[in-house]
């Protein structure tokens, strides 16, 4: 059985990713491909226990990762949209997915603080500002963006169909085309 494909889209809170991510899943879904979507704030929900903590961020990511590789390996197009701000736990994935064989593309949706600010469509960054909240990726909790992502899609300045485009052309180079792009 061919190997799965992890599809980590990275990001400010507000960047796109739940929008991107989406609109993937329901391109694959229009071609007959099964796909698997990995939202950080769905999971985050079924996962009470999980604070805004750097900790709890990472853990939040380790159980994505144990969700998203084990079906990747299985053979399924995987699409995981989480801010997952350290760098390293992103690294590790990647590094895993590797040993078992497993296509990893990390997309960075680059829009600056201040887009993501504008849009804040869970109001995280108003809470942050008013102090309700904290431990924000961009705000008071460092976000390490990617040093070599497979793609960078800058969302502040393209359309979601633009950006959707961008995806599946950088899917295209990547030679998966074969198994979910007709």
């Amino acid at each position: 059985m061919a190997k799965g494909v992890i599809i980590w889209i990275t990001g400010l809170s507000g960047s796109g990713k739940t929008t991107l991510s989406l609109g993937l899943a329901q391109v694959l879904k229009q071609q007959g491909i099964a796909s698997e979507l990995i939202d950080g704030d769905v999971l985050r929900m079924m996962n009470s226990d999980l604070s805004f903590s750097l900790e709890d961020r990472n853990e939040n990511v380790r159980r994505a990762s144990a969700i998203a590789l084990p079906k990747a390996v299985g053979g399924m197009i995987v699409i995981c949209a989480m801010v997952s701000p350290v760098r390293l736990m992103r690294d590790e994935l990647r590094d895993q997915s590797k040993k078992k064989g497993v296509t990893f593309m990390e997309v960075y949706l680059s829009a600056p603080i201040e887009t993501c600010i504008q849009r804040d469509p869970k109001n995280l960054y108003l809470n942050a500002r008013l102090k309700n909240l904290m431990n924000i990726a961009g705000v008071d909790l460092p976000y390490e963006a990617p040093i070599n992502p497979e793609l960078i899609i800058p969302t502040h300045q393209l359309t979601v169909e633009e950006s959707l485009l961008l995806l599946m052309e950088k899917l295209k180079f990547f030679q998966i085309q074969k198994r979910i792009i007709q």
